[in-house]
């Protein structure tokens, strides 16, 4: 929302592509610095079901180093998914995270996290 803000672009209302679920935070800050845009729900999430034994052994087995994180709403789900047992018994495990936001999804004590400079791929890829 700041970068939108401070691009100042006068061309017209922003078209908000957006996800449902997603955090109300975008919107609310272009509403109060007073920025014309409109919202269109262009894709949903939907919560697959996984089952926990499997994803646990695929952990173990396959033991990442780091994991990826590009949504708050994704690493809620995985972290009440998996027990944190298991990510702590993955020792030195990175959580790698799109943005503050993502971080403060993932519970304490399970490893380091990291959060991209900005929230891009880019920036999250070059966290590895």
């Amino acid at each position: 929302a700041q970068i939108v803000i401070a691009a100042g672009k006068e061309t017209g209302p922003l078209l908000y592509l957006a996800g449902m679920p997603r955090s109300p935070d975008f919107e609310r800050i272009l509403t109060q610095a007073g920025v014309p845009f409109r919202s269109v729900d262009a894709y949903r999430m939907v919560p697959l079901e996984h089952d926990l034994e499997t994803v646990a052994r695929q952990l173990r087995d396959e033991r990442p180093q780091a994991i990826l994180l590009y949504s708050h709403e994704t690493a809620r789900q995985l972290f009440a998914t998996v027990e944190a047992a298991v990510f702590q018994s993955l020792g030195n495990l990175r959580f790698l995270c799109m943005s503050a936001h993502v971080a403060d999804a993932v519970p304490d004590n399970l490893g380091s996290v990291a959060i991209a400079a900005d929230p891009s791929e880019k920036a999250l890829l070059a966290l590895l």
